[in-house]
């Protein structure tokens, strides 16, 4: 299992919100929220392995991305710390 996966589990265990991750360049989502999302931000879905989802998004394009996230009222937050 990932580090990033284990950090995913650990915060949906204390707040059932979306979670973003900032790694490098990108904002990933995984799991559920990926699930969740990736047809609302008209994102392509794959499989991080067998059993776990993906999406995310360039940085570069984080306005749009987050304005429609802001707009829907969907509660969130952005991880963007070493993990």
């Amino acid at each position: 299992m990932s580090k990033l996966y284990r950090k995913y589990l650990y915060l949906k265990s204390k707040e059932n919100i979306i979670y973003i991750f900032k790694i490098g360049i990108f904002y990933i989502l995984i799991d559920d929220d990926a699930l969740f999302l990736c047809n609302i931000l008209n994102l392509k879905c794959t499989k991080l392995n067998d059993y776990i989802y993906k999406c995310g998004f360039p940085t570069r394009y984080s306005d749009k991305y987050f304005k429609i996230i802001n707009n829907l009222n969907i509660e969130y937050k952005v991880i963007d710390k070493e993990f």
